[in-house]
C-alpha cells in the first residue's frame, strides 16, 4: 500500500477546520486520513450530529466520488489534520488493485 500512496500530494487542516461541507461537490478527489482526527457530522431534524470519527488509515469523501453525487457529511477537523489527497482514477486503481 505504501508505494501506491508514496507520491499523493497533502492538505493539513486546523483544528475547527471545515474539510468540506455536506452538499459540496466531490472535486473528482478523496481522501485519506495520515495523521489527526476528523469528525464526520450531518445535518438531522436541523441539528449537526456526529455519524462517524475517522483516523489515521481512514478513507473520506469516496462515497461522492464513486456516486458522483454531492458529500453527504461535514467532515472537520477534530485536531490537526494531514489528508492524502486522491485523485478519483487514482482511488479506482487502488481498489482494482487490491
Amino acid at each position: 500500500m505504501a508505494e501506491l500512496i508514496e507520491d499523493l500530494p497533502t492538505r493539513t487542516f486546523e483544528p475547527g477546520a471545515v474539510t468540506f461541507r455536506e452538499g459540496d461537490e466531490s472535486q473528482n478527489e478523496a481522501y485519506l486520513v495520515h495523521e489527526g482526527t476528523v469528525e464526520a457530522r450531518r445535518r438531522v431534524d436541523g441539528e449537526e450530529r456526529v455519524v462517524n470519527t475517522l483516523v489515521k488509515g481512514d478513507l473520506l469523501g469516496e462515497v461522492a466520488l464513486f456516486r458522483d453525487a454531492p458529500h453527504s457529511v461535514t467532515a472537520i477537523a477534530v485536531e490537526q489534520v494531514t489528508l492524502l489527497v486522491i485523485p478519483a482514477q487514482r482511488l479506482e486503481s487502488m481498489v482494482r488493485a487490491n
